[in-house]
Formats: structure tokens, C-alpha cells, sequence
């Protein structure tokens, strides 16, 4: 199992409207697609997008990506956006309450693959393999060293006003110096009473299951869950790459070693 993170900001809001088009094309194919177990497509604000899916395997994620609406828009995308971001991401344990009555960590640890059973089959398409450098973005690391996780969560609100509870609790959220590893936060509506939040974090001791915590006291969350980094991105989140910081992390490493080395001789 796998789950892919995006995030769209649009030039102007001019583009908003063809953006809400071609999402809802996207979405037609997604609810078609084999090996989807979850999706979820959130409005942050008239120029900015969020979007995750949860794959079974990697197969069916490259089977959507290389057909259909998706294919057909991403150009698009690229055209109307100022920034785009892209990130997988692999599930942890650490995971509080559901998503749709599904538990997304037991099921990928799960030994038992009866679940696989009622997902529609399709063939395999031709699966390409991404090497370094031959996308934009993928030039500089393997992100998944980069120390960063993210923490997803959806809240379902008792009626339309919690967003402002919400923004209030965010604020909040934010000033506080404990959580002064929190790299970038967000919220999406997902509709009138359903939000979708998506938060990075750099790594600490006791920080995922504190996040996941924090944010289920804090906001009331439905399901909240911890996912380490993949091993592909592209694009940066107002200039924050973990592919980068995955390749300073690398660098240290290795002076680290170096220095370690030195001193034993």
C-alpha cells in the first residue's frame, strides 16, 4: 500500500473554475480505477488544491497516472499552476480512528489478503520506472531520507461553522513552541461539514504519535495517521523540497563518518 500527496497553487483565480473541471473528470476516472482504497480531493482556498489517494500496490498507481482524465490534464495543470507539489508515502502504525470504517495501518499490515478480493482487476499497463534526473524535481535525492513525515487527518464537523473552530484551534495550533518541528500545515474542504488536513513534520523522538495526538484532541479528528516518506516527489511546497533535505541529511551523514573515521586513526 501507498498513498500520493498533491497540492496545487494556481497562477490567479481565474483558473479556478477550469481547475474544478478537469478535478471532476480526474475524480471519474479515480472512482473507475482498480486498486484505489481511498481518495480524497480538498479546497484550501480559490488558488490552492489538495488532493491524496491511497493505492493498493504501485502497479495500480502507474495504471491511472498513464490513462485517461489524469494524463489529459496534467499538461494543463502545469500551464495554470504557480507551484505543484507531489509526494508518496508509505503508512506507518501510527493511526487513530478510521476512514470510512477502513483502519489504513492494520490493513497494510495485515497478513490476510481477502480485502484485495472485492477490488475490480485490471490488466497491467507497462510500468516505467522513474530514474534519477529524468523527471522535474527528481534530480536530487530520494526523498524518503529526508527526516520529514506527514500527518493526514479528516474532520467531520456537527455543522458548517466548525471551520471556524477549526481555524481558531490552527492558530493555535501553530503558536505553540512544542511544535516547533511542524513544517507546513493546511486545510481543504472537502464539503460544507468534511475537512481534509494535510501537515509536515520534521522527524523527532515521540513526534509522529504526538502529532497524530495533538491534532485529534485539537480538532476533533475522525481518522488521523502518520505516513513515512517514499521514494519519489516533485516539485516543492512553497520552496520546501525533501529531496533536498534528504540529500543534506546524506552529506552530514558522511562528513559525520568521515570525521569519525579521522579521529580513530
Amino acid at each position: 500500500m501507498l498513498a500520493v500527496t498533491t497540492r496545487n497553487k494556481l497562477r490567479s483565480s481565474r483558473f479556478c473554475l477550469p481547475m474544478l473541471r478537469a478535478r471532476r473528470y480526474v475524480r471519474e476516472q479515480l472512482m473507475a480505477t482498480p486498486g484505489l482504497i481511498r481518495y480524497v480531493s480538498a479546497i484550501a482556498s480559490p488558488t490552492e488544491f489538495l488532493t491524496m489517494t491511497v493505492w493498493e500496490n504501485r502497479q495500480a498507481m502507474f495504471n491511472f497516472m498513464s490513462s485517461g482524465a489524469h494524463q489529459e490534464f496534467m499538461w494543463m495543470f502545469s500551464t495554470w499552476s504557480s507551484s505543484f507539489w507531489s509526494m508518496r508515502w508509505v503508512p506507518t502504525r501510527v493511526e487513530e480512528g478510521a476512514w470510512g470504517g477502513m483502519s489504513l495501518s492494520s490493513l497494510a499490515e495485515s497478513d490476510n489478503d481477502s480485502w484485495r478480493a472485492v477490488l475490480p482487476k485490471t490488466p497491467p499497463l507497462p510500468m516505467v520506472e522513474q530514474r534519477q534526473g529524468r523527471m522535474p524535481g527528481a534530480h536530487f535525492a530520494n526523498p524518503s531520507g529526508s527526516g520529514v513525515f506527514a500527518i493526514t487527518a479528516l474532520v467531520e464537523a456537527a455543522s458548517p461553522m466548525h471551520l471556524w473552530a477549526i481555524l481558531r484551534a490552527k492558530r493555535a495550533f501553530r503558536n505553540e513552541t512544542h511544535h516547533s518541528q511542524l513544517l507546513r500545515w493546511n486545510i481543504g474542504t472537502i464539503g460544507p461539514r468534511s475537512f481534509w488536513i494535510l501537515t509536515l513534520w520534521r522527524d523527532a523522538p515521540g513526534e509522529p504519535a504526538d502529532g497524530v495526538c495533538t491534532l485529534r484532541r485539537c480538532l476533533n479528528t475522525s481518522w488521523t495517521m502518520c505516513w513515512a516518506p517514499g521514494e519519489y516527489e516533485i516539485g516543492h511546497w512553497n520552496g520546501l523540497r525533501l529531496r533536498q533535505l534528504a540529500s543534506a541529511h546524506t552529506r552530514q551523514q558522511r562528513m559525520k563518518g568521515e570525521h569519525l573515521g579521522s579521529g580513530q586513526k
